[in-house]
């Protein structure tokens, strides 16, 4: 008998995006499935879609509840969940035809209880992915958290793979977090036995400039703060990567206080300055020469660091340029 999987689908007023995301799911090659919908208090007509859904496929079932934020409705979601294996899905979000069928055959295929997949970035006209080989990597703890700080293949998402539900009942979201997967994601890959990533792409990850991830505002502290915390993980479980964890976050914290001086809002102005002088002042012995000289520019020589800057943006961008580009077919 194939295993039962639990896809969890927070929806939060986001009406325009649910047929397509539901369509992708309920038309998969693999049929054994559980589609929770959590209604998470929404006000845009996304409630009664959710029940109408819930009428033409009965793997649909739809659950209500007060408004408490994306946390506290995954975290439902999963109390409510049945199967062997979760998927968190967004609900603005879609997957490929065959995304399940390619998660849950990995899975069983190497033993494994945490797998992560490719994506496409899904803008409005073009699609955007990572071009590498189709394979499939299997990472150790030590390295799967050093490909997670450096931001490459494994990404700070809770969307996107397929997770032993045992696994993650272990490790819950935190509510009233915003950016909660940076709290999440390196304490549930501790946890895991054996991580794998699927370099095909099979989730469509919406670009969207209104969506929280889109925007800098005051709520981007949690990331910094999610972010120190698996630092200081790092520090105590796994020193030999504190140095690249350290310099990864300092440069994160700089770079949000930059554009924070670009808001006219003084709070925002204040927060961030006030976050990163404290973390330069803590930190401050162990950054690489590197950081220290940007900063010493920054402060007493800016017309420099800026150039300094614009050419570091140019090499990144080409570096960047492993990515594809489609167009909808």
């Amino acid at each position: 008998m194939k295993d039962l999987v639990s896809i969890i689908i927070p929806i939060y007023n986001i009406y325009p995006f649910i047929k397509t995301c539901l369509q992708s799911v309920c038309m998969q090659s693999y049929h054994y499935l559980e589609i929770i919908l959590v209604d998470d208090g929404s006000t845009d007509g996304s409630a009664i879609a959710c029940d109408q859904w819930s009428f033409t496929d009965n793997r649909i079932k739809v659950y209500h509840k007060k408004n408490g934020g994306l946390s506290d409705a995954r975290n439902y979601g999963l109390s409510k969940a049945t199967g062997s294996y979760i998927i968190y899905l967004d609900g603005d979000d879609w997957i490929a035809a065959n995304a399940v069928e390619k998660l849950v055959h990995t899975a069983q295929e190497y033993h494994a209880d945490f797998i992560q997949a490719s994506y496409y970035y899904a803008y409005e006209n073009y699609l955007l992915v990572y071009n590498e080989p189709t394979n499939i990597i299997e990472y150790n703890k030590e390295n799967a958290l050093k490909e997670l700080i450096s931001n490459g293949r494994i990404k700070n998402f809770a969307w996107g793979s397929l997770i032993k539900r045992e696994l993650a009942l272990q490790v819950p979201f935190i509510k009233g977090r915003y950016f909660e997967d940076s709290f999440w994601k390196y304490q549930i890959m501790e946890l895991s036995n054996k991580f794998v990533y699927v370099a095909t792409p099979l989730f469509y990850y919406r670009q969207r400039s209104e969506s929280i991830s889109g925007n800098f505002t005051i709520k981007n502290i949690n990331l910094l703060i999610g972010t120190e915390n698996r630092l200081q993980f790092i520090q105590k479980n796994y020193p030999q990567l504190f140095n690249l964890a350290l310099n990864k976050y300092w440069n994160l914290t700089f770079n949000y206080m930059l554009m924070a001086q670009q808001s006219y809002d003084v709070n925002i102005k204040e927060t961030y300055i006030s976050y990163f002088a404290n973390i330069n002042l803590k930190y401050k012995e162990h950054l690489n020469k590197h950081l220290k000289l940007m900063y010493i520019l920054y402060r007493r020589y800016y017309p420099l660091f800026y150039i300094i800057t614009l050419i570091e943006r140019g090499i990144n961008k080409v570096k960047k340029g492993h990515y594809l580009k489609y167009s909808y077919s």
